[in-house]
């Protein structure tokens, strides 16, 4: 009788090894499988943003040094080499896009996204250091874990994705790629806070697709153009 016991609490303790196995397999495939796809649809692209969205005005950064402090602070200035919004910020986007430039406020302790006449448009939750690119503003806040997390916001200021994720890209033609973390990637991020490295695995993030909506979605296909 326990010889039986032992007998079958191996098989058990077998099956349940070879269903783990098989979950991570398929979590792993899977994963590859939604990053091919988002690299089919962003194919059309000759790079990041910078490279295919070009700037909505010609604003430009410039800086300026504070008197009697090691302080640096940027502002904007026209073509003409004229001051249209005078250094305050700290860091900022080189450009405008959308419409839009990403600033950190250090006076004010404000990030977001200002207009080309240096007033607000938004605030976000945290901070924001990626340009208004595809209709949303990523922004990020620091978890308990150390770790950042990311969200994004439409151009009404509208917190359309909460910070939940880990990993974040622009939105493409309404979509994007974003990873949230498993609980092994919770461990291997605690253990990588301890050690100060840890290597990254396949198990660590479930990636998705997100549509402006914030929900996930499937990505459509596109419609290829006859020549």
């Amino acid at each position: 009788m326990k010889y039986r016991k032992t007998k079958i609490t191996a098989i058990a303790t077998a099956a349940s090894f070879i269903a783990l196995v098989g979950y991570a397999i398929f979590f792993c495939v899977r994963n590859e499988q939604v990053r091919n796809d988002w690299s089919d649809w962003t194919s059309h692209l000759s790079g990041p943003p910078t490279s295919w969205q070009g700037p909505s005005n010609e604003l430009q950064r410039f800086s300026a040094s504070l008197p009697n402090k090691n302080t640096e602070l940027y502002g904007y200035q026209n073509s003409a080499g004229d001051v249209v919004i005078p250094p305050r910020f700290s860091p900022c986007a080189e450009r405008f896009y959308d419409g839009l430039a990403w600033v950190w406020d250090p006076a004010a302790e404000r990030s977001g996204y200002i207009n080309p006449d240096g007033s607000w448009a938004i605030i976000v939750n945290g901070s924001t250091h990626t340009s208004f690119i595809g209709g949303m503003g990523e922004f990020q806040v620091i978890g308990e874990d150390g770790f950042p997390k990311y969200g994004y916001v439409n151009r009404q200021g509208k917190e359309v994705v909460p910070p939940i994720y880990r990993t974040a890209t622009w939105y493409v033609d309404g979509y994007v790629l974003v990873g949230r973390r498993t609980w092994i990637g919770m461990i291997t991020d605690k253990i990588a806070l301890e050690l100060g490295g840890f290597p990254n695995t396949c198990l660590d993030t479930r990636l998705v697709i997100l549509n402006q909506s914030g929900q996930e979605a499937q990505l459509p296909e596109r419609v290829k153009s006859s020549d």
